[in-house]
């Protein structure tokens, strides 16, 4: 027998994509390929995307190329167009960098679409108008309406996929824009892994959204209408958005913190028959020629058919950290059949969970601690849910509530005649709260005009009170337990590899939120954050991860001090010219660059009287005037009035005087007014106020908007042809 050994070569082939270079506008890629950019930035001039795949089944590769739709120095809200735009199906994009556009990847009809490793940091924000000080009521967002693709046009995003199924989303990245990623009629997909935080709109916002898996990914700081312990609204912002009839999606291990609601779920307009009773309405009053025909209004059997169980149903929120949100960790409302276990639910502002009308809710295994302190009203506290049926609390833990759990019914006139209410009922009845740990709460259980509530097997310890119930509301204390704990048992499971909750302790608190003009700061980048812009002392403080370089400042007799030793680094700018008004350019240099603040020091005294009344100014003014004769006066260096929820005897600085005189947190007036030298020049007066205001320059009205508003800015501009000394004169009234 002959054995041969051979001994054979092995011919290795890497075989890579060709590389295609994008420099131009409408750059079609129809085979896979490498994508190097050659521009500094290419914009979309006619919004059909930069680059624009309709092939199928192509890969293309960025290799970390960044593509920009706009200069690197441009304002966000002026960023338009598309990076890629995809219609082929089963494509797969990698590894792109991409933004200033309005939205940085937009897909339509792209089943099998796989996204993964794209940073769309930096695409569309608006720029907010609210400040520390107060709200502007301008910067609310509007998600009820999205089958026009509202949402893209309206707020942009780093991701849009619409129409597609079987999608894949997962390493991906969207920061310092307004929305992340944006799903609108999508099912059956996955997004896992991802990090979009630090956004000022939606981390995740989901549109009419069937049967995915949300696993696993950072969805942090996704938040705008936030002052910390000035106010806490939030403005519709949300890490998670689900809205208009979103079914049987589950949201696994995700970290949903420091949203404006953590998780912000809502029927929707066609759900609840909006839509409908606006046309109806219309239609009724053409044919009547009246303006008021609500009670001509009929909602038909088969109009409310057609309105049973709309609404967000059979959706898993599982093993999620839903805290420090300025209004709601979770509000899922108008929805059916949801479960809601094993979440972190700590330190919302207003409530844990949210629940209004939500019917056959599990609320089960869930850790809900510190929720409510800053509620409104009633609503505040861990699980509060009005006209809500068929809900169980069982199995959770709570701590240190406002109010553990809360059921009430009240007279929602308009909303019980639409075709939803109608079809579905708004009873507050038949909940259950079994089995729970109530440990320090201020109260456990709060019923108003809520029947057949079964409260039984609860554990309380420490708490302020146990039951607080109407007459007729008291609740039932026997129940089948064991059949109610059979329910706890909720099985699924998460996949990816990363493991986002608690991955930021660091940041935990709402104290973390800090909101600039575009948005959530991020804690990462130097950011001079202003701690007061008012009087003759303005001091900063330097956040991020730089230290802090040169300090220099100008301004007539204006003088600079900083603590470079303090954490975080304080720098403190004063004015030595007394009763004036003096400019100032301050400079703060990191090892990223320099940071350039201005302001005007105003080295004053302002004489205020605070007082309650009884009088309408709107309708009498003289006798108004005539009740702050009897209010308290005082004396401070910055006319920066914080009332927030409270009154004039809340303000932590004030007297004395005022804080015993105990005045009312409604119905009060604040007179001040002073005298300062201004240098020529053009200059603005600026009022940020709720309620009524008004405003004299040398007994000149000037603003003039004595009305009942929310919080609102107003301006009046003047021009000195020389210094002068004017007087001041300030009105306002809550």
């Amino acid at each position: 027998m002959f054995t041969a050994l051979l001994l054979l070569p092995v011919l290795s082939l890497l075989i890579q994509s060709p590389t295609t270079t994008v420099d131009k506008d409408n750059t079609v890629l129809d085979k896979s390929c490498t994508v190097k950019t050659g521009q500094a930035f290419i914009a979309d001039a006619d919004g059909n995307g930069v680059i624009q795949i309709a092939t199928d089944g192509i890969t293309v590769d960025f290799a970390g190329a960044t593509m920009r739709g706009a200069p690197e120095n441009a304002a966000p809200d002026t960023f338009e167009g598309f990076g890629v735009r995809i219609t082929g199906k089963n494509v797969t994009l990698q590894n792109a960098r991409i933004a200033g556009f309005r939205g940085g990847i937009y897909a339509t009809g792209a089943d099998g679409l796989t996204l993964i490793n794209c940073d769309v940091s930096g695409n569309f924000a608006q720029h907010l108008k609210s400040t520390p000080a107060a709200e502007d009521g301008a910067d609310w967002l509007w998600p009820h309406r999205n089958d026009d693709n509202e949402w893209l046009k309206n707020y942009g995003a780093g991701i849009c996929v619409e129409d597609s199924k079987n999608v894949t989303i997962r390493n991906c990245r969207a920061g310092r824009g307004q929305n992340g990623l944006v799903l609108d009629h999508v099912s059956d997909s996955k997004v896992y892994d991802n990090d979009f935080s630090f956004l000022s709109g939606w981390g995740l916002a989901m549109w009419r959204c069937e049967r995915n898996i949300i696993s696993r990914n950072a969805i942090d700081f996704c938040v705008r209408g936030y002052s910390h312990g000035i106010y806490n609204r939030g403005q519709d912002s949300a890490g998670i958005l689900f809205f208009e009839q979103n079914h049987d999606n589950l949201l696994i291990e995700n970290s949903v913190t420091h949203g404006g609601d953590g998780f912000f779920g809502f029927a929707g307009r066609e759900a609840l028959g909006e839509d409908w009773k606006e046309k109806e309405t219309e239609r009724l009053r053409k044919e009547t020629g009246k303006d008021k025909v609500d009670d001509l209004i009929k909602v038909t059997p088969e109009l409310a058919d057609k309105h049973k169980k709309r609404g967000n149903t059979g959706n898993k929120l599982i093993g999620n950290d839903f805290s420090y949100a300025p209004a709601h960790g979770i509000e899922l409302t108008f929805s059916f059949d949801n479960v809601i276990s094993g979440n972190r639910l700590v330190g919302n502002a207003i409530c844990g969970i949210w629940g209004g009308y939500s019917q056959g809710t599990l609320i089960c295994q869930n850790e809900f601690e510190a929720n409510g302190e800053a509620g409104y009203g009633m609503e505040r506290g861990g699980v509060n849910i009005e006209h809500g049926r068929d809900n169980a609390v069982i199995s959770n833990t709570f701590k240190k509530n406002k109010v553990g759990v809360h059921f009430w019914w009240d007279n929602d006139a308009g909303l019980l005649t639409l075709p939803w209410a109608v079809a579905n009922g708004a009873a507050s009845e038949d909940n259950y709260v079994v089995s729970n740990t109530f440990d320090g709460d201020a109260l456990v259980l709060n019923l108003r005009d809520s029947k057949k509530c079964y409260y039984a097997d609860n554990r309380v310890t420490a708490c302020g009170k146990e039951i607080d119930a109407t007459p007729g509301s008291e609740p039932i204390r026997t129940v089948d337990t064991a059949t109610l704990m059979k329910r706890c048992n909720v099985e699924a499971k998460a996949i990816g590899e990363t493991h986002p909750v608690g991955a930021r302790k660091e940041l935990r608190g709402r104290d973390k939120i800090i909101i600039t003009q575009w948005g959530p700061y991020d804690w990462q980048a130097p950011y001079l954050q202003p701690i007061l812009l008012a009087g003759a002392e303005h001091s900063y403080r330097l956040l991020g991860n730089d230290a802090l370089g040169n300090v220099a400042v100008s301004g007539e007799g204006v003088h600079v001090k900083a603590d470079k030793q303090a954490k975080p680094p304080q720098i403190i700018v004063t004015a030595d010219r007394p009763a004036a008004a003096t400019a100032y350019a301050l400079d703060v240099t990191t090892k990223s660059g320099l940071i350039r603040q201005t302001g005007v020091l105003l080295a004053t005294e302002w004489k205020v009287t605070s007082f309650g009344w009884t009088k309408d100014p709107r309708k009498d003014e003289e006798g108004w005037r005539k009740e702050s004769e009897e209010g308290e006066k005082y004396v401070t260096k910055a006319l920066v009035l914080p009332f927030g929820g409270g009154g004039p005897s809340e303000l932590s600085w004030t007297s004395q005087s005022v804080k015993d005189a105990k005045l009312p947190r409604d119905h009060f007036g604040t007179l001040a007014d002073t005298e300062l030298t201004v240098p020529q020049g053009d200059w603005q007066i600026v009022t940020e106020s709720d309620d009524g205001i008004r405003v004299w320059l040398d007994d000149k009205l000037v603003i003039d908007d004595w009305t009942w508003h929310p919080p609102k800015k107003a301006t009046a501009d003047f021009t000195l042809a020389a210094e002068k000394k004017i007087k001041i004169r300030v009105e306002h009234f809550e």
